[in-house]
């Protein structure tokens, strides 16, 4: 089963309880704090003031944030923009094996996930247990974002760890509006699992019968 990004969510989960402050992310440079938690925040202006001082664009915490993750995370487009406008690297992971692209995917940033991919975000990338931003979105029932990343060449039939696609994840998930759109793009209905089981049957051990008539007529 697809494994949920517990350090991104346990992130947004406590900084969501207050602004963050210095302490929110790890680093002993002021600088790269400023940048991050302007991100976070959607100042914008705050960053290009701060880039402007010479802050690096793509400088990390300690544990690999970079200002363009925090942004996506906490869904602020036009930061994210003036971000890639400078330069900032859309391919780049933290140390949970996590991109920008991911957390905009995971918590349903469907404009941002668009704006990355328009600039040169890998729809491919796998995050550290092997997963893609198409399997995370159709785990989450992210219909609107998994469609963006099959219009952008997000490869369907790619597998985790455990043998699953996209399809696996969404039946199991119990999501039937992506699982219409994975099949309309051709994906392998019959593919198995490592443990040998297809859609169908993951669909039907969840009692997802929606799905199951749906995989049964196509």
């Amino acid at each position: 089963m697809l494994k949920k990004r517990t350090l991104t969510l346990l992130l947004l989960s406590l900084l969501l309880i207050a602004a963050p402050g210095p302490d929110a992310f790890g680093s002993n440079d002021a600088g790269v704090i400023d940048l991050l938690v302007a991100s976070w925040n959607g100042r914008t202006d705050d960053a290009r003031a701060l880039l402007a001082q010479g802050v690096d664009v793509n400088t990390t915490d300690d544990e690999g944030t970079t200002a363009l993750m925090a942004a996506a995370l906490n869904g602020h487009p036009d930061t994210v923009g003036f971000l890639l406008s400078r330069g900032a690297q859309p391919n780049v992971n933290n140390e949970i094996g996590e991109s920008a692209l991911m957390m905009a995917v995971m918590n349903g940033h469907v404009a941002i996930v668009t704006t990355l991919l328009e600039h040169g975000a890998n729809p491919n990338a796998r995050s550290d247990d092997g997963n893609t931003p198409l399997m995370m979105a159709a785990w989450h029932g992210q219909e609107a974002i998994v469609r963006v990343l099959l219009d952008h060449q997000a490869d369907a039939d790619v597998r985790n760890p455990d043998g699953e696609t996209a399809l696996m994840v969404a039946s199991q998930g119990g999501h039937p509006g992506i699982v219409r759109l994975l099949l309309d793009s051709g994906t392998n209905i019959n593919a198995k699992n490592l443990s040998g089981q297809t859609a169908l049957m993951l669909a039907a051990a969840e009692e997802h019968i929606d799905i199951v008539r749906l995989l049964l007529d196509h």
